[in-house]
């Protein structure tokens, strides 16, 4: 994130931040909403659709980040 200068609205290293417990788990919250381990295996879904002729492989795209606002 450093390399592509990404500000986000909540820095849990600000000493102003240390105590605000609510702030914080506000933050730790929105985090897990996006956990890696709620979706499915892209690779998996790909290969159901292909193996039933429902779709064919064209390219490969990886996220390099996210950004929510």
């Amino acid at each position: 994130m450093e390399k592509f200068h990404i500000i986000i609205p909540i820095d849990p290293g600000r000493a102003d931040l240390k105590g605000r417990t609510d702030i914080l788990k506000k933050r730790e919250d929105s985090v897990r909403a996006e956990a890696p381990y709620a979706y499915k295996d892209i690779d998996e879904v790909i290969a159901v659709h292909t193996a039933h002729d429902m779709a064919a492989l064209v390219a490969r795209m990886e996220p390099i980040f996210t950004v929510k606002s």
